[in-house]
Order: C-alpha cells, then sequence, then structure tokens
C-alpha cells in the first residue's frame, strides 16, 4: 500500500511574496499533502494537494497547551519551530489517515521529492532528516505512530522549553556549554573528524568554513549522554545507536548559506515544471532554502499575478524568464 505523506507549516502575519513560488513547488509534489495552518482568510493555491486551515495564534496557543498538557504561550512567532517535533501530537486529529507526518518552512522551493521520497524508501526508516549533520527543521519526516509522534518527551529539557516563551532551537540544535569548550577530547575528536572529513569530501570544495560547521555535529553526536538528551537531534541519534528507530540523515536540503560556507558563487537554479537544477553543472536538486537571501533588501522577488511552469533563483533574486 502506498505510504501517504502530510507535511504541516503553521505561520502568522501575511504571507511574503515569494511564498507563491514556494506554493507552486508544493503543488507539483502531489506524492504529498500540505497542511497550512495560518491567521490568514485564504491561501493563493486551489491544487488539490494544499490545504488551509485559519487559526489564530491564540487558539495555536490554546490547542497546544491542551494537548500536551504544558502551558505555552506562542508571543514570539519564531518559538512555533520549539513546537515541531510535537505537531504529530498537536495536529493528531487531521493527520489520522496519513502513514508519515512532517514539517517545513515556507522559506524554500522543492524539486521533484518523488524522485527520492519511495514507498520503499519510507518503509525504511522511522525519521528521516534531510540535512546530514542535525535534525532539519527546515523539512522533516516522522512515522505516523506513537513512538515516533511522542519522541520529544524523551528530551530532558522539553517541559521547560515549551513553557518558555523564547524561541530555543529544540527541533534543531540546543547548544551545550562544554561544546564550545576547548578541550583534549575536541582536540582529538578533530584530528579524527578531519580523517572522515578528507576521505568524504573532494578536495576542491573544501573549505574552513564548511570544515568547522560539520565538526560541530560530528562533536556533538561524540559527547552525548542518555541522561542528558537537551534537544531533538540528540533524542533522535541516541535512539538510534540504540536501535529504538531507524532515522535517515542525509544533505539533501540545499541553502545559500550553504554555498557562502563552501565558496560556490555566481549559482544559477532553474525551477521548470517540477523539477529543480543547478544550471551550472546541471545537477538536480532536493530543495533550495533561501534562509539568509530573503532578509537581503537587495534580493528582488518577481512580481506576478500568475505564475509559468519555469523560474529562475540566483543570489539576486527570483525571477520569470
Amino acid at each position: 500500500m502506498k505510504n501517504r505523506i502530510c507535511i504541516i507549516n503553521v505561520f502568522y502575519g501575511t504571507y511574503p511574496e515569494w511564498f507563491r513560488f514556494f506554493l507552486k513547488s508544493c503543488e507539483t509534489n502531489t506524492i504529498i499533502d500540505w497542511y497550512f495552518f495560518s491567521d490568514q482568510k485564504t491561501i493563493p493555491s486551489t491544487s488539490g494537494n494544499i490545504r488551509h486551515i485559519e487559526l489564530s495564534p491564540d487558539e495555536f496557543s490554546i490547542l497546544t497547551s491542551k494537548t500536551l498538557n504544558i502551558q505555552t504561550e506562542i508571543k514570539d512567532f519564531y518559538k512555533i519551530c520549539d513546537l515541531k517535533p510535537a505537531f504529530g501530537k498537536i495536529f493528531h486529529e487531521y493527520l489520522k489517515e496519513y502513514d508519515f507526518w512532517g514539517y517545513c518552512d515556507i522559506d524554500l522551493i522543492f524539486g521533484d521529492l518523488s524522485s527520492f521520497i519511495t514507498d520503499s524508501f519510507l518503509n525504511s526508516f522511522d525519521v528521516i532528516s534531510f540535512y546530514s549533520g542535525f535534525l532539519s527543521g527546515p523539512l522533516c519526516l516522522y512515522r505516523n505512530d506513537l513512538q515516533s509522534i511522542e519522541l520529544y518527551k524523551h528530551s530532558c529539557s522539553y517541559p521547560d522549553v515549551y513553557r518558555n516563551a523564547e524561541h530555543l532551537g529544540f527541533d534543531e540544535n540546543i547548544q551545550r556549554p562544554e561544546i564550545k569548550k576547548l578541550s583534549l577530547l575536541k582536540i582529538t575528536k578533530a584530528i579524527q573528524f578531519s580523517f572522515v572529513y578528507v576521505f568524504t569530501k573532494k578536495l576542491q570544495e573544501f573549505s574552513w568554513e564548511e570544515f568547522r560547521y560539520q565538526f560541530q555535529w560530528f562533536f556533538k553526536k561524540k559527547t552525548i549522554t542518555q541522561h542528558k538528551l537537551v534537544d531533538m537531534t540528540e533524542v533522535v541519534w541516541l535512539k538510534t545507536k540504540r536501535s529504538e528507530i531507524r532515522s535517515y540523515f542525509n544533505e539533501l536540503l540545499i541553502s545559500d548559506r550553504h554555498y557562502n560556507r563552501i565558496k560556490y558563487k555566481n549559482w544559477k537554479l532553474i525551477w521548470e515544471n517540477g523539477k529543480l537544477v543547478d544550471q551550472k553543472n546541471n545537477k538536480s536538486i532536493f530543495a533550495f532554502h533561501f534562509i539568509d537571501l530573503k532578509n537581503n533588501p537587495e534580493w528582488t522577488v518577481a512580481r506576478s499575478n500568475y505564475l509559468k511552469n519555469q523560474f529562475t533563483i540566483t543570489p539576486k533574486g527570483i525571477y520569470i524568464e
């Protein structure tokens, strides 16, 4: 039987200009039903795999508090990221017919997800991260069973995180103080990681920024303890190590920040009929995250009431050609 997938997004405020391009890439990925909870009256899509549910911030806070039995209050909308690992429980009534549930951000453009997310792939895992180093907050999938739905409860910090009105990064990474400190263990692990990194990366793509970025996850993974699981990445790592769940981590979600770290300049991505391709090397892209570009006032987004089946993404903006 074919797996059914639902991905949830909770967003408050007016949808940004580039939301139309993100939505277009969701519409063509018909293997997924996309649920958008917001305080807006409508959503600019009539696609059968897009569903919009009006839900105010106060209603969301009440729903979250009642479902999790923890008093939560959403003042800063960025705080919603901390709640993502509990979406399977919070939105359980919407997810009953699905085999997998997940969450996503809206500053993304998806390629052809079906070329990778196949039934045989889904049947092999319980938690799927599209980052190699840690659990991917912008897009992540969980099996829709009780164990995966309640994974967040295995963190010692989750009650305090959910009561705290500040965003802490629970869905991805809450940095522990000892990771920042220089120690003999850290130096030893850095040497070990150097060999791993050199053998798995092309030398022409090497950069110290990327090396340091990837090492922090390597070291974090080597220093977790079962009695002090702080965030969801640590929970999934340990549960996987103990063979209690099956997880998948791979660097499929590419970002402008990643391109900057590896000094990849003048890139040009073409989205056409549901496929996303790096024109510079003719490589298919699973998904692109413009995490920094969206905040650049010089980054231009084309305005049009009708989106064609092709558009271009560059460091300068999104264009309709």
